[in-house]
């Protein structure tokens, strides 16, 4: 694939004509269900973007971690708080992390961070199942968020795994 203009192929923002409508009501969206549904705030980290959107569900089940996109550059965990919606209502927990964004940082720091915030949410001994919306996904909830970086999960001696979701399918860890 040489010649490859990255820019071009990953910025869905110039791709998709009608992002400004789209991304509005998604802000519409998530403004409403935190109004309703009051998320938990948890640190995971000394930064002020070190923190987690928590909707904990019934408390029994997994937690999805859904990590934010952005193109690596915008937006915080408080723009997809709608996407709890649905799996809430099936009592499903959902955290949505946030991290530092590029250039501040690089795209390693920000898998560093979701890492750290992984082993923060696997204290709650719950099973978690990895997720993420544009560019973050394949990278930060696929290939590089496995069970090892998670470590050792309290209430997992019944071997439970992880679900580890990638762009291109699922695997188990």
């Amino acid at each position: 694939m040489a010649n490859v203009d990255y820019e071009v192929e990953y910025n869905n923002r110039a791709r998709v004509p009608e992002n400004p409508v789209l991304m509005a009501g998604w802000a519409s969206d998530a403004a409403a269900y935190r109004k309703q549904h009051a998320p938990q705030s948890i640190l995971y980290g000394p930064g002020a973007r070190n923190t987690i959107d928590f909707f904990p569900g019934d408390g029994e089940g997994p937690i999805v971690v859904f990590i934010h996109g952005g193109y690596w550059q915008a937006l915080d965990g408080s723009f997809f708080s709608h996407c709890a919606r649905g799996l809430n209502a099936h009592g499903i927990g959902v955290a949505v992390p946030t991290y530092d964004l590029c250039p501040d940082v690089t795209v390693d720091t920000i898998v560093t961070q979701m890492r750290t915030a992984s082993r923060e949410l696997a204290r709650l001994g719950r099973p978690l199942v990895m997720s993420g919306h544009s560019a973050v996904r394949p990278r930060a909830a696929g290939r590089n968020l496995d069970q090892q970086a998670i470590g050792s999960r309290p209430g997992n001696s019944e071997g439970r795994k992880s679900l580890v979701l990638e762009a291109a399918g699922t695997r188990q860890s």
